[in-house]
């Protein structure tokens, strides 16, 4: 079914993405049920600093910085701080080569 065809081209696009984002070094996303990809950035980066660093020419990848689309806690803390958003709705080749990208990345 048509329904079944985006599932399984969803879970192989996330495959491709968290298998580059583990190739430098970042924990794997535990979150698995949607086309988003929610990823911890690296220790030294904040969600805004990190997707501006995806965004930079030579790696030009779009997401969302955590901490724009969750709000503060009680406590003052925003718990998407260090968390950055991808949307996985990009043609497979598209993810292909932003997998590739990351992969050469330096953090």
């Amino acid at each position: 079914s048509r329904i079944k065809k985006h599932k399984m081209a969803i879970a192989k696009k996330r495959k491709l993405i968290v298998a580059a984002l583990e190739n430098i070094g970042l924990p794997r996303s535990k979150s698995e049920a949607t086309f988003y990809l929610w990823q911890k950035t690296p220790k030294n980066l904040n969600s805004v600093e990190f997707a501006k660093l995806l965004l930079k020419s030579k790696t030009a990848i779009v997401v969302t910085p955590g901490q724009w689309i969750t709000e503060n806690c009680a406590d003052g803390e925003n718990p998407g701080n260090n968390y950055v958003r991808f949307a996985l709705v990009p043609k497979l080749e598209e993810v292909i080569e932003a997998a590739k990208r990351i992969k050469k990345l330096k953090l």
